[in-house]
């Protein structure tokens, strides 16, 4: 097996950014329908999506921020990749996809002020995930179930950003101890970690144990670019790790979930930088995070109308290629025109 390079111009982080927002789709149809970690094992594999898009996104927003020429231009950019798309997918739950399938009538609808704070959402840090009516007879009622992590990726952003400001990566070394030191107090802390406490005024709705768990993640992403010249992609790495992940779900699946913290970041990026045709699988578009913002509320929507009974599979398939006609829409109508908008403060 080959030795593969971090230094590599091309990767496959587009294909699978795309597979990983599937793998979400999967995941949420399993939930939706009270299924959850059924349908592939009841190891819940099919939540791998999340921890695939900000081990990438610490990889690629660290590489941002260290060639930023100021904070505006970083958060200008930021904010064009997030902001855009998501505005209007909220404007399309709320003015179409909300009056098609609410369980009053159109009037009543709008004339509810409650109906209009989804859109409080695009704020990134106000969660206001619910409308008056809509999906309320299903089994969970929340809107768009997917936005409440891009808050946690944000707040990434944000640090990594005064990481670099703060010249943070000229002591790589001491960053990758920072890296090892946290996941050593993730271990020892074991499940008394999990602490789903939203009450922090400070926290800016925050749940810390997410931005914990997945700040990792991130924070891996970054760690990988830092030492991209000295860290070696070896196949047989990769499989003797892929050997001991089986084998740790065989043992014990609860330690999984210390053991990912190393084995996803190492597996993804051997992956993401071997040379194949499917390096170029973007050069049509970035539909992986339209897919994200719509695919909830779409699910949502076919469940009312096609009933709870539904199989997963199915839900995840027809949510599937209406999801994605709306990311293509998404990507070349709204994200791709105001990205061109990127170098304004450059």
């Amino acid at each position: 097996m080959k030795t593969l390079s971090l230094n590599s111009r091309s990767n496959n982080f587009d294909i699978i950014r795309f597979l990983a927002a599937f793998l979400v789709i999967l995941k949420h149809s399993n939930a939706l329908l009270g299924h959850d970690q059924s349908l592939i094992s009841h190891h819940n594999l099919p939540f791998l999506g999340v921890p695939i898009f900000f081990t990438i996104s610490g990889y690629l927003i660290t590489i941002s921020a260290i060639n930023s020429k100021n904070s505006i231009v970083y958060f200008w950019k930021r904010l064009l990749r997030i902001i855009p798309g998501l505005a209007v997918a909220l404007l399309f739950t709320v003015f179409i996809l909300g009056p098609i399938i609410s369980q009053i009538n159109v009037q009543d609808y709008f004339s509810n002020p409650q109906t209009y704070h989804h859109l409080l959402m695009v704020s990134l840090y106000k969660m206001e995930n619910s409308i008056p009516h809509l999906f309320s007879d299903n089994l969970l009622t929340g809107v768009n179930g997917s936005l409440w992590t891009l808050k946690y990726e944000f707040t990434c952003y944000i640090l990594v950003f005064l990481l670099i400001t703060f010249k943070a990566h000229k002591f790589k070394y001491l960053m990758l101890l920072l890296f090892i030191g946290g996941i050593s107090a993730r271990i020892y802390l074991g499940d008394n970690f999990y602490h789903y406490n939203y009450s922090n005024r400070y926290a800016l709705g925050h749940n810390i144990m997410y931005l914990v768990q997945w700040g990792f993640y991130f924070f891996a992403g970054m760690i990988f670019y830092l030492f991209k010249d000295k860290i070696p992609l070896k196949g047989k790495l990769v499989l003797i790790a892929t050997c001991i992940y089986i084998l740790i779900l065989w043992i014990d699946a609860d330690l999984i979930k210390y053991y990912q913290y190393i084995y996803i970041p190492y597996a993804l990026f051997y992956i993401s930088f071997i040379p194949s045709k499917l390096n170029d699988f973007g050069k049509h578009g970035d539909f992986s995070y339209g897919m994200y913002i719509y695919a909830f509320p779409i699910q949502q929507a076919f469940i009312v109308l096609l009933g709870a009974s539904i199989h997963p599979l199915t839900l995840t398939i027809i949510s599937a290629i209406i999801v994605f006609g709306l990311s293509y829409l998404s990507w070349n109508f709204v994200e791709k025109p105001c990205l061109k908008l990127k170098n304004l403060f450059s």
